[in-house]
């Protein structure tokens, strides 16, 4: 009983099979798939589509890499924003390069260095500076603006009056198309000057000094390339004011004690103060006295010109706290003796002047709206000279109007 029932079964599975088989046979001949057919064919067009998708992606950011790589030289749809480049004449490409990179204005370096390689730009030799820069340049742009190239030929002559702070000067080279103040200012204040010109090596206060150079950039005409390295505008100055400095100046700086430093902190308030020659050795006599009475009275010197140096320094460039701090190092009003710094260019008169102070007994000064100065011992003869000032004034704006 039991193989029978066994065949049986057999028998039935056969049968089950063959007509499964019949079934599948018969749906191939319809065109129609079985469950297990069909879900073969899913994970192929799966697949399929995967890959295809791959393909496009690939693509695509292969030919975005590739128009970012042909931008960075083409430089379309950039940004116009400056920023600051500090760029060193030992670098070679690639490191300048590398920097364009760390300062977002360029995006692949390492096309770039190919780029440049390919151009002949691999052997540029660069001016030591700080650069005002803008990716809307471009590679090529970028680079040479910082290379000894950079220069035109056209050339425009410059004169620069007595009394100029720097950034009167940095406003002159900008209108001039000489460079930028933005490059002028980042240079002047970020690059060190003293290897090449030594006698700044000897300034004390650096960290009081918003600028480190005012007052050695010396007053004169100039020739300039348009478009010329704010480095090498500014070595120009410092190369005059070494030529101009002679040994006289520095034994009569000896045998009053003072330093070339405190000469030219002196004479740019003299070349504030005084009007002409004659004027200069006066403020300078006024100035010397207060300086060495040794009273309480005289430790603060006092002279308007100090107290509106700051005023000329752009807000967007010192502003805050930073711009409380550098009027309280400045202004002679706040600050015990001389200011922290020169406070202009001043001329050769008035560095003589500061040198050779005319031998008197006055501590005030002050003038009238003509330019006269009035000059006094003692507080009261001031105040009367104050008085007098106001009297003149008052006539003069009467016949004004």
């Amino acid at each position: 009983m039991g193989g029978a029932k066994q065949k049986a079964g057999e028998i039935a599975g056969k049968m089950k099979n063959a007509a499964a088989k019949g079934r599948t046979a018969a749906a191939k001949k319809r065109g129609r798939k079985s469950p297990e057919m069909r879900r073969k064919y899913r994970r192929r067009r799966i697949v399929r589509l995967l890959l295809l998708l791959t393909v496009i992606g690939l693509s695509i950011g292969v030919s975005y890499i590739a128009i970012g790589c042909v931008n960075d030289i083409l430089a379309m749809n950039r940004s116009t924003d400056k920023v600051s480049v500090s760029v060193n004449d030992k670098m070679s490409t690639e490191e300048v390069i590398d920097i364009l990179a760390q300062k977002e204005l360029i995006r692949y370096p390492k096309f770039c260095k190919l780029f440049a390689q390919i151009r002949g730009y691999d052997k540029t030799k660069y001016i030591t500076s700080v650069y005002e820069l803008q990716a809307s340049y471009g590679l090529e742009k970028l680079l040479i603006r910082m290379s000894k190239n950079a220069q035109s030929a056209e050339t425009v002559t410059l004169s620069f009056p007595e009394g100029y702070n720097i950034e009167q000067i940095f406003e002159k080279l900008e209108a001039n198309q000489v460079c930028s103040t933005a490059s002028l200012r980042a240079t002047a204040r970020e690059m060190d000057f003293s290897e090449e010109y030594p006698f700044l090596k000897q300034i004390a206060n650096k960290e009081q000094r918003f600028y480190l150079l005012e007052g050695y950039l010396y007053p004169d005409t100039y020739e300039f390339y348009i478009g010329e390295n704010a480095a090498s505008v500014i070595k120009r100055f410092l190369t005059n004011f070494e030529n101009h400095w002679s040994e006289e100046f520095d034994n009569a700086a000896a045998q009053i004690g003072r330093s070339m430093d405190d000469i030219l902190k002196i004479a740019s308030v003299i070349e504030k103060e005084a009007y002409g020659k004659d004027q200069m050795y006066k403020v300078s006599s006024v100035l010397h006295n207060r300086m060495n009475s040794g009273s309480d009275e005289f430790r603060y010197l006092q002279c308007d010109s100090t107290s509106k140096y700051v005023s000329y320094i752009p807000e967007t460039v010192l502003s805050g706290d930073q711009r409380i701090l550098y009027t309280k190092f400045y202004d002679t009003y706040q600050c015990i003796g001389l200011p922290a710094g020169p406070i202009c260019s001043p001329g050769e008169q008035a560095i003589k002047a500061a040198l050779h102070p005319e031998s008197t007994g006055y501590y005030y000064f002050r003038h009238d709206v003509n330019k006269k100065i009035y000059l006094a011992e003692t507080k009261a003869g001031h105040d009367r000279n104050g008085e007098e000032v106001l009297r003149v004034n008052a006539r003069a704006k009467n016949n004004n109007n």
